[in-house]
């Protein structure tokens, strides 16, 4: 290639005499580019990207027709005014970019194969004035010159940015505010959340397990209307004093017409009718009502053996045109249907069925069946226990509906053959609810409550946790009263109070809170209604003649018997209830742990006057009840089993706080509830 001399060997576009564009003003980034467009004489080989067939570096310089865009794309501003040397060493300076732009609208050069060549090139130029801002120069307009060359990407002032005028006072305002409302709603519904959560995590239990239920008989309860017998409307007149012993059930007993009530209360007629003494349907239909809306449920007493037996012993012609009552035996069967009754429910339908579909749809929650020990034999014993089952699954709107059934049921069971008795046993434990065992210390004597309590915790009922609960009585309508076996009425409080540590339900029958004792009867002259002496009418006052129980001084069905506790003494029937449904280690039956049941209750001293009982739960207090049930006070050494605890309940109303057992001494009656150091 031939060289011209003096030409210039390196392309540098400008316009001079602009202070802006001088070669001060340049940027570090423009100057960087600017060796590029020097013809440097590197024989060195460059490998375009896009480039097929590689050119040497210096031969693609200098061609015309070759296409850089590194260079075709270089701003002319970038161009400042220098001097280069030439290929020989000499030194000239160069033309400014103004004279070589407006020297025949082209660009000077000495040599058409001197760098300028690139620019004389049509695409080249146009690329390089494209990438040009000119000004908006009116001197240069009106000469015809080229406006002066303004570097593009330089940054617009702060008005032209439209987020500038946005209202920033009132953005910073409602971000303000409305970091503070979410802050506020998280806080309330963490709040929320915090009240909603229980202050214990007690485990779950149905309204029968581990509660209190009151037993009572309504014609020796409370008289309503001044006949001298109670009523139902005198039993909706005092549910203010169930909820006050705590009380989730309450338990009628009797209410069924006889040929003289309430007398020979037992000689039942008919077991769907209820006695004119004591009210009507729509009265019974008020009690249960009343009861719901406190939430208390009601329970009542189907005699099935007195009943059934006494239709079965009298002859035919007897009681074929002058007996009332519906539910009728063939064949001496209790449970197969009979032919004539007034109601049908289908040709397999048991009678003893019939009655429960009958109260139940009255409202009834569940049902003591007297008497079923006496029909173990039956042939349809386990398909009529089934079908009441069933029967009973089918009412449950709000409350559990419950079957009761005594001990004595399961005695007479194992006394079958082994095969027998098994398959039998295993129907009772899945259709009743709870089974009833009572509780006779004064009789009996103190030992045996232990007896009790490990057979039941090594037996059947605590083999598995569906099976039923233990339903505690000391008392019943077909026993003596409790204090008139007792020689203090404390000792009557005392066995009640046991019985409520005990693991299960309790029940108290209805005048033992208050040590009622049997009517008393030195002459016999009421020997004909002595199996009735217990029933004497419930005391509603301390001072008044007639204990409140009648209203306009009318004397009750049977004489005022004599109460050995004041009514302040349910006081303390109401703490324990209280306190008991409260402490899952006191009314849990069990403890269910590695699929296992564990017995939750332990008697580790007893003598024929002193009882200790205690109650665990895992995770909670452990508790100790210590009771004398003798008639001396004693004093006793316990400080080999027990250290110390925090008084809970103690019915000598001691100030004492705080007791340890090393030498503990109990008054007749006493009950000590502590709740033992750890």
């Amino acid at each position: 290639m031939n060289s011209v001399p003096n030409a210039p060997t390196n392309l540098f576009l400008g316009l001079p005499g602009t202070p802006e564009f001088s070669a001060s003003s340049v940027d570090e980034e423009s100057i960087s580019i600017c060796p590029l467009l020097t013809p440097s004489p590197s024989t060195a080989n460059f490998h375009h990207p896009l480039a097929i067939n590689s050119i040497s570096g210096y031969e693609r310089q200098l061609s015309p027709s070759s296409e850089d865009t590194e260079i075709s794309t270089l701003p002319a501003s970038l161009a400042a005014a220098s001097d280069f040397p030439d290929l020989d060493g000499s030194s000239k300076k160069t033309k400014s970019n103004a004279d070589r732009l407006l020297d025949n609208g082209g660009l000077e050069g000495s040599s058409s194969s001197s760098s300028c060549s690139v620019m004389q090139d049509s695409t080249a130029s146009a690329q390089l004035l494209n990438y040009l801002s000119l000004s908006a120069d009116p001197s240069s307009q009106e000469k015809g010159a080229i406006k002066a060359a303004q570097l593009l990407g330089l940054s617009k002032s702060a008005q032209e940015y439209s987020f500038v005028n946005w209202n920033w006072t009132a953005i910073r305002k409602w971000c303000f505010w409305g970091v503070m409302s979410l802050t506020v709603a998280c806080v309330c519904v963490i709040i929320g959340y915090m009240t909603t959560i229980p202050r214990r995590c007690d485990p779950p239990r149905a309204w029968y397990q581990g509660s209190l239920i009151y037993q009572l008989f309504p014609p020796s309860f409370q008289d309503s209307d001044a006949n001298g017998i109670g009523d139902l409307k005198g039993v909706t007149s005092r549910i203010s004093y169930f909820e006050k012993l705590g009380a989730k059930g309450i338990r009628l007993s009797y209410i069924y017409p006889t040929q003289l009530y309430p007398e020979y209360y037992d000689r039942v007629l008919n077991l769907t009718q209820i006695d004119k003494n004591i009210g009507d349907f729509d009265d019974f239909r008020v009690l249960v009502d009343t009861l719901h809306s406190r939430n208390i449920s009601i329970i009542l007493d189907i005699p099935l053996y007195p009943y059934f037996d006494e239709l079965k012993v009298r002859p035919r012609e007897e009681w074929e045109d002058k007996e009332i009552v519906k539910h009728v035996i063939v064949n001496n069967h209790i449970l197969v249907n009979a032919q004539n009754k007034t109601r049908t429910f289908g040709p397999d339908r048991g009678e003893i069925t019939d009655i429960l579909t009958f109260w139940l749809n009255i409202g009834v929650d569940g049902f003591y069946l007297h008497g079923l020990e006496h029909f173990v034999n039956d042939d349809k014993f386990i398909a009529q226990v089934l079908e009441w089952r069933n029967e009973m699954s089918r009412y449950k709107q709000a409350f559990d509906k419950i079957l009761i059934c005594s001990e004595d049921v399961i005695n007479h069971i194992e006394e079958l053959t082994i095969s027998e008795a098994e398959y039998k046993l295993d129907v009772i434990m899945k259709s009743f609810d709870l089974i009833n065992v009572k509780v006779d210390p004064f009789t009996e004597g103190t030992e045996s409550i232990k007896h009790k309590l490990d057979r039941l915790q090594n037996g059947i009922i605590y083999s598995k946790p569906t099976f039923p609960w233990v339903y505690w009585t000391s008392g019943d309508i077909h026993t003596r009263r409790l204090a008139s076996k007792a020689p203090y009425g404390n000792l009557s409080l005392a066995a009640i109070l046991t019985t409520m540590v005990l693991p299960g339900t309790t029940g108290i029958f209805y005048g033992d809170e208050i040590a009622l004792v049997d009517i008393n009867d030195p002459d016999d002259e009421r020997v004909d209604i002595k199996h009735a002496h217990h029933l004497g009418p419930m005391h509603w006052s301390d001072t008044l003649r007639g204990v409140g129980f009648s209203q306009g001084g009318m004397l009750p069905w049977l004489p005022i018997s004599r109460a050995k506790l004041p009514l302040s003494s349910t006081n303390i029937i109401a703490a324990m209830s209280s306190f008991r449904d409260s402490n899952p280690g006191i009314y849990m039956k069990a403890i269910w742990k590695n699929q296992q049941i564990l017995p939750s209750a332990s008697i580790r001293y007893i003598d024929d006057k002193v009882i200790t009982i205690e109650r665990a739960y895992p995770r909670r207090h452990t508790y100790l009840l210590l009771a004398n049930l003798g008639e001396t006070s004693v004093t006793r050494d316990l400080s080999s089993h027990y250290y110390g605890g925090d008084v809970v309940l103690d019915t000598s109303l001691s100030p004492m706080r705080y007791v340890t057992f090393h030498k503990t001494k109990l008054v007749p009656g006493q009950v000590l509830l502590s709740k033992l150091d750890k």
